[in-house]
């Protein structure tokens, strides 16, 4: 009797982790989000707060800030169910709903923001435009669901939504490779906006923005010849002919003597 109740308390916080586990486990699979806080030696499960329910909590002008963090712990508590906030401490509904709030970015309009800038920079990874791109095609699949595809089958769709967006409608696919590219070199390699630029040697050769009629400097650029001089000021990039004047430009540069009349060839 005394080893099976050793036994038994020897194993009790293992059954414990265990039971967690499958109790976490079984609430992702019914709540896409599903957080866990240790509150006064009580573990709660809870998920994160929708708009609609936190904008119908906040406008009730009947209710008072201690009232609307109790409805919000009952309605984002998955575990332990049908606790009782009204029979705990008082800070514990508190400590509950300020973390609620946090991991549902309603706990300011700056976490809003940051949170939308985080995947507006993950749209420029092609991993998530082929899933905008197979879910534009096959709108039945859902976004989440497509990212758990294995490759085989998310190249097989993505050929397919190609082609449908393609034929059927007339869409026009880009190098997505170049696109990703332009990016990075205007957000890492060159230096921010500055004003006090010199404007382009203007001469009898050139347009007023630069380069000749066939091969006008386009404001973009411009703009990037005036971010390359403040970076690199040794470098007389609007005195450059090449960059100036295109292919014309290049001729006092190239050596158009054929390589089997050269010297020494």
């Amino acid at each position: 009797m005394k080893i099976k109740q050793n036994y038994e308390e020897f194993t009790k916080p293992t059954r414990d982790f265990l039971d967690l586990t499958e109790i976490f486990l079984g609430l992702q699979e019914e709540h896409r989000n599903v957080f866990m806080i240790e509150i006064e030696s009580t573990v709660f499960f809870y998920r994160s707060l929708g708009r609609s329910e936190w904008k119908n909590i906040v406008k009730d002008e009947d209710l008072s800030d201690l009232e609307k963090q109790d409805i919000v712990c009952s309605l984002c508590t998955l575990w332990p169910q049908e606790f009782d906030f009204n029979e705990c401490s008082a800070g514990l509904p508190d400590i509950l709903c300020k973390n609620i709030l946090q991991n549902s970015f309603l706990d300011s309009i700056e976490s809003r923001k940051n949170v939308l800038s985080y995947y507006r920079n993950e749209m420029f990874d092609l991993e998530n435009q082929i899933t905008c791109v197979i879910n534009e095609a096959f709108p039945q699949f859902d976004i989440e669901e497509i990212e758990a595809w294995d490759i085989e089958k998310t190249t097989k769709y993505l050929s397919r939504a190609e082609w449908k967006l393609h034929n059927l409608r007339g869409l026009q696919f880009i190098d997505q490779n170049v696109q990703m590219e332009s990016f990075y070199e205007k957000t890492e390699q060159f230096a921010p906006e500055l004003e006090g630029m010199p404007e382009p040697p203007k001469n009898d050769q050139t347009t007023i923005r630069g380069g000749t009629k066939n091969n006008k400097l386009t404001p973009e650029k411009l703009e990037e010849m005036r971010k390359l001089q403040e970076k690199f000021p040794e470098i007389n990039f609007f005195g450059d002919t090449i960059l100036t004047e295109g292919e014309a430009g290049m001729v006092d540069s190239i050596d158009s003597v054929s390589p089997a009349l050269r010297p020494g060839f």
